[in-house]
């Protein structure tokens, strides 16, 4: 049988008896891109613990007086509030989000990664994500005024292999067109604004196409540019550097 998720109850009789400096995070995914924290903290022992989600960080969080012992970091990714605002329970000196809607974006920014596509496969690339933006900014819209929208599709969800909008995306989500005052401000911010992992799996579409003589996968991509040290992920250490060394 699959093993049962950890529960937020769990990690916290975890960390009731821990002794060590702990940046809380999201998931599995992020310490291969966090792990560096860890080495660079060395000295005072920082041990990261991925939960499992945005809402186990925050459980976490509003729980931490049952681990106040403990000097604590929690690092999520903004995403919608990347549009409506952080909530103001949230705006706390230990929580730390991304500067663009996901860890994604953050690498995505800092690994410079459109600078492996060729020439055709960016021309390819700027047409699906165009459709792509389309979509979600209407998801995005819809979510904001009160609706269920799906903000996770992949890609290949949303366009076909000619880069035109899938026929029956209307009828999985509703979609409509484009949101007119978002639709703008995601493709001209589309790096940063465009769900991290929606576009990532457009750009590894291309990078790890059939016949490609050298392939890229997500998660390659994402370690290659954790260790650049870019300005994303820099803004991040000054805010562990302020949490934990001062």
């Amino acid at each position: 049988m699959p093993k049962a998720p950890v529960t937020a109850t769990e990690y916290i009789q975890t960390l009731k008896h821990s002794s060590l400096p702990t940046v809380i995070t999201e998931g599995a995914d992020d310490y291969s891109v966090f792990r560096r924290i860890e080495e660079k903290f060395a000295s005072i022992g920082l041990s990261l613990l991925p939960v499992g989600g945005k809402q186990t960080v925050l459980k976490l969080f509003q729980n931490r007086h049952e681990f106040s012992h403990l000097q604590t970091a929690f690092i999520v990714d903004q995403d919608v509030w990347l549009f409506s605002g952080i909530p103001a329970e949230y705006q706390d000196p230990s929580i730390i989000t991304t500067d663009g809607y996901s860890i994604e974006n953050d690498l995505y920014r800092d690994g410079d990664m459109e600078l492996l596509l060729l020439a055709g496969e960016r021309t390819s690339f700027q047409r699906d994500l165009a459709e792509v933006v389309k979509w979600f900014s209407y998801a995005v819209r819809r979510f904001l005024d009160g609706h269920n929208s799906e903000l996770d599709y992949h890609p290949n969800q949303v366009v076909d292999s000619l880069g035109q909008l899938l026929p029956d995306l209307h009828t999985r989500c509703g979609y409509s067109g484009p949101c007119p005052l978002l639709f703008p401000t995601v493709m001209t911010s589309y790096s940063s604004q465009l769900r991290g992992k929606t576009l990532m799996g457009l750009l590894v579409k291309y990078l790890s196409a059939h016949g490609r003589s050298i392939k890229h996968s997500r998660k390659s991509l994402m370690e290659a540019a954790s260790v650049r040290g870019g300005s994303c992920m820099m803004k991040i250490h000054a805010r562990l550097d302020a949490q934990f060394t001062t």
